[in-house]
């Protein structure tokens, strides 16, 4: 067990863990599964963002922190002016939704 934290940089508890799911559900109960980390606030591939996103530019494509302000009261949300600027970079990038959207 030792050898095995210390090689995989993990804890006992993590590799423990490890040897149940492979008991259980055999290499399958090993493999990376969807759904980790943290959701997305803006999802470039919600079209209803994206939707929302491409009205309010049109009426107010210089002003950000009114942008941020109506998605912030439609969506029930708080995000960040970088989260919006980053949202808006990989829209303006992504040919393929903002093209389609």
């Amino acid at each position: 067990m030792d050898e095995l934290m210390d090689f995989f940089d993990v804890t006992r508890a993590t590799l423990t863990q490890w040897f149940n799911r492979y008991e259980a559900q055999g290499p399958k109960g090993l493999e990376i599964r969807p759904g980790r980390g943290r959701k997305r606030k803006l999802d470039i591939d919600n079209a209803d963002h994206v939707k929302q996103i491409k009205s309010n530019l049109k009426k107010e494509n210089r002003n950000l922190k009114q942008l941020r302000q109506d998605l912030e009261s439609k969506y029930d949300i708080t995000i960040s002016d970088t989260t919006l600027r980053r949202f808006l970079k990989v829209l303006v990038t992504d040919t393929d939704v903002s093209d389609t959207a």
